[in-house]
C-alpha cells in the first residue's frame, strides 16, 4: 500500500528471451557476453564458445575482400542483423559498447546474431558529439571502455565493399525514417507525456537532495525538466551529427 515510484519492467536478455522471440530451443543455443580483445576471454552465458571460436579463427585467417571468403562468412553471420546492431550502437553513441551479447542456435543453417540490451550511455550529453562512433567500433585497438573489446567481426566485414555499401545504404534509410529528427522527437514527446504526471510523486518518494549524484536522479521536478530538455536538444542534433561523422 506504500507508493514506491515509477518502474520500467523488461525481459531479462537470456536464452529464454531468445526462445520467446525467435522460437529457438533455449537448451540448444550458444549465448556469449563480451569478447575481451587483450586476453581473448569470453563470458559464456549458455552453451559453449566452440562455434564462435571457429568464426573468429576464420576471420583472422581469411580476408573478406575476397568474395568467396565473404560468402562463407555470411553463412556463419546474419549480416542484416549485424548491420542493424552496429547502426543502433553508432546512432545512439553508446560509448559503453562492451556490453554486448550474441547468440547462435545449434542447428543446421543457424547464424550468429547480436542482442541490443544495454544503452545506458546512449545519447549522453557529454559524449554524443565528442565520440565518432564509426571510428570507435572499427578501431583495431578495440572498442568500449578502455578499448577492451574486440572489433574483429565488424572490422573484417567492413573490408568487403558490398557489405560496406549495404551498411551505409541501410544507415541512410534509417536516418530518413526511424531515426529522422521528426520521428525521434515525436516518440520522445510521447514517452515524456506518459510519465510527466507521475514524476512529482516519483521524485517525492526518491528524493536525493542530500546526494544529488546518486543514480543521477532528479532531485526536483524542475531538475527533471532540465534533463528532459537536454535530451531533447541532443535528439534534435543527432541525425545531422551522425551524418557529419559518417
Amino acid at each position: 500500500g506504500e507508493y514506491f515510484g515509477l518502474y520500467d519492467l523488461r525481459e531479462r536478455i537470456n536464452e529464454d528471451y531468445i526462445a520467446n522471440h525467435t522460437g529457438a530451443d533455449p537448451d540448444n543455443v550458444d549465448l556469449i557476453k563480451g569478447g575481451n580483445y587483450k586476453d581473448t576471454s569470453y563470458n559464456v552465458l549458455e552453451g559453449t564458445i566452440d562455434e564462435y571460436q571457429k568464426l573468429v579463427t576464420f576471420l583472422k585467417e581469411n580476408s573478406l575482400k575476397n568474395e568467396d571468403n565473404y560468402k562463407k562468412a555470411c553463412q556463419m553471420v546474419d549480416v542484416d542483423e549485424l548491420i542493424n546492431y552496429w547502426i543502433c550502437v553508432i546512432f545512439f553513441s553508446n560509448t559503453d559498447s562492451g556490453n554486448i551479447k550474441y547468440y547462435k542456435e545449434n542447428k543446421e543453417g543457424a547464424k550468429w546474431r547480436w542482442l541490443l540490451y544495454d544503452i545506458d550511455w546512449g545519447l549522453w550529453a557529454s559524449t554524443y558529439w565528442e565520440y565518432n562512433m564509426f571510428e570507435e567500433v572499427t578501431n583495431p585497438e578495440g572498442h568500449g571502455v578502455g578499448n577492451s573489446f574486440s572489433t574483429l567481426v565488424l572490422r573484417s566485414f567492413m573490408k568487403n565493399e558490398g557489405f560496406k555499401e549495404q551498411f551505409l545504404t541501410t544507415f541512410g534509410k534509417y536516418l530518413n525514417t526511424v531515426f529522422s529528427t521528426e520521428n525521434m522527437l515525436k516518440l520522445y514527446d510521447k514517452m515524456i507525456a506518459e510519465i510527466a504526471d507521475e514524476m512529482k510523486y516519483q521524485i517525492e518518494r526518491w528524493n536525493y537532495q542530500d546526494d544529488v549524484d546518486k543514480l543521477s536522479a532528479p532531485y526536483s521536478y524542475a531538475s527533471w525538466e532540465r534533463n528532459v530538455n537536454t535530451l531533447r536538444s541532443v535528439i534534435s542534433e543527432k541525425r545531422e551529427q551522425t551524418i557529419t561523422h559518417m
